[in-house]
């Protein structure tokens, strides 16, 4: 009822005066009050890049309603043992990413193979399954070309490269801020079209449906004729695979601490309004240890979550469009066994590949050697000192305890799991209008970058063209700006 009489004297105030007063000009001089609401890479890139290229003119609070930075990239520990973490969500980034491999080196962050190195010398890396047995399996270097042909590998190379190339001149000096999202014409093609136009540029209709389907079944849980070109081929664009040691999270608690924030963990935020009277935005928060409702007027608010996943009461005329977002579960769990290849359609002494993406099983239900449908299956670390296997599922539904077992041998013992729900990313289907960046005065919002490709790199990418749109308004020349 408290937090009720609050809103609605909000509300009331807000109300009381009209729109007509002329608008305020700030002096260079003063202060600006920004609040970012969510400390995910998005969040955690804006308050970064707002010292970056502002200085000290910006004061920002962040808000964050979790006990961690870090939003959608964050670990787990394995056997609750801090010295085995493991990432839920986010687990690589690309040489290409240039924001997250700046951000490791200005911060002196230690990076590790983000690959698994398999200590067995008979182990397969990869393989694609369609719910009855392999339809391609990696044994070497050459397994594509010789299943596929070179042609569809060099198609491509090129396309992926072009892809990338377009994607870095982003990164120029002088080009941030992106004013229109929707505008950029070197991605229009690739975001207005399913993923099969992809059969066109690589040229070969078994090669798009086997490895790239299996690649975005993977990548963003959805297979080829259900997400956009531009999603398809980021799947395999770039080169090398990275990881933070400790987990990817700690470049964005970097970013936060190396902003001068005022970090506010386990904080969440109730309502967003503008008020009438002081043309800035109130907003409205409790903590979650003493829930005493308080109020913060802010110049600016930048909200870096899904919109409609925050629960947040927004005071905003024209809201973003909701966008919906994929529902998956990731099941960690720790075994000394191998899986049994028999589930999969090998003969009994086969090794399963370390790595599975899938194909659409074209059925419903379990397999006819009782697997559950699943995304993808992997082996992700291998724990020496307990001799133990370390694999991640990533499924549309919850795994039991029997689902997972039943991708071994009878009597096999888990030792350990632990499930996430998650909805990591947006449903990426043709888009031509992405939305704007500034929803209204004042009020921003870097997801719309998600529906243009969504992984840590694209959403502190994100934050940062957020931050330069915000200087750029209070007059700095954004003309030398520089990731």
């Amino acid at each position: 009822m408290r937090l009720l009489a609050v809103l609605a004297a909000t509300c009331a105030a807000a109300a009381a005066f009209p729109h007509s007063r002329p608008p305020f000009h700030r002096p260079r001089h003063e202060k600006i009050d920004v609040a970012v609401i969510g400390a995910g890479p998005g969040g955690s890139s804006t308050a970064y890049y707002l010292k970056q290229f502002g200085g000290s003119r910006y004061d920002v609070t962040v808000f964050e309603r979790n006990d961690y930075v870090g939003g959608r990239s964050t670990t787990v520990n394995i056997h609750d043992d801090d010295d085995y973490p493991v990432e839920l969500g986010a687990s690589i980034f690309i040489t290409e990413n240039y924001i997250l491999q700046a951000a490791v080196a200005k911060f002196g962050l230690d990076l590790v193979d983000g690959d698994f190195s398999d200590p067995d010398p008979n182990a397969v890396p990869l393989g694609v399954f369609n719910g009855r047995n392999f339809t391609f399996v990696e044994v070497d270097d050459y397994s594509v070309e010789e299943a596929f042909g070179i042609d569809p590998v060099l198609a491509t190379y090129s396309t992926a490269d072009y892809v990338v190339g377009q994607f870095l001149q982003w990164y120029n000096p002088g080009v941030l801020p992106i004013a229109d999202l929707s505008a950029l014409n070197a991605a229009s093609n690739l975001t207005q079209a399913t993923g099969q136009y992809a059969t066109g540029l690589y040229g070969n209709s078994s090669f798009v449906n086997v490895l790239v389907s299996g690649a975005t079944r993977v990548n963003y849980a959805s297979s080829i004729d259900d997400i956009t070109g531009m999603g398809a081929t980021l799947t395999l664009s770039g080169s090398g695979d990275y990881a933070v040691a400790g987990g990817n999270r700690q470049i964005f608690k970097k970013m936060v601490s190396h902003s001068d924030a005022d970090l506010k963990l386990e904080t969440t935020v109730v309502s967003v309004y503008r008020n009438n009277i002081t043309k800035k935005w109130d907003v409205t928060y409790w903590k979650q240890d003493d829930r005493e409702i308080k109020i913060k007027s802010f110049d600016r608010v930048v909200v870096a979550a899904p919109w409609y996943q925050t629960g947040i009461i927004m005071d905003v005329a024209n809201p973003p469009e909701n966008v919906p977002y994929r529902e998956l579960w990731v099941t960690i769990f720790t075994t000394r066994a191998r899986p049994d290849p028999t589930r999969f359609g090998l003969a009994r002494g086969e090794m399963v590949p370390d790595s599975i993406f899938t194909n659409d099983f074209g059925f419903t239900g379990y397999t006819a050697a009782g697997l559950p449908q699943f995304l993808s299956f992997n082996i992700v670390d291998y724990l020496k000192e307990k001799h133990e296997y370390v694999y991640k599922v990533f499924t549309y539904q919850n795994l039991s305890d029997s689902d997972v077992r039943a991708f071994f041998a009878n009597g096999t013992k888990i030792t350990w799991t632990t499930r996430k729900f998650w909805n990591p990313y947006p449903v990426l289907s043709p888009v031509t209008d992405f939305g704007a960046w500034e929803v209204a005065d004042g009020l921003y919002y870097p997801s719309i970058m998600e529906r243009f490709g969504s992984c840590m790199e694209t959403a502190a990418l994100a934050g940062a063209n957020v931050a330069a749109l915000m200087v750029a308004k209070d007059g700095t020349n954004t003309t030398a700006i520089e990731l």
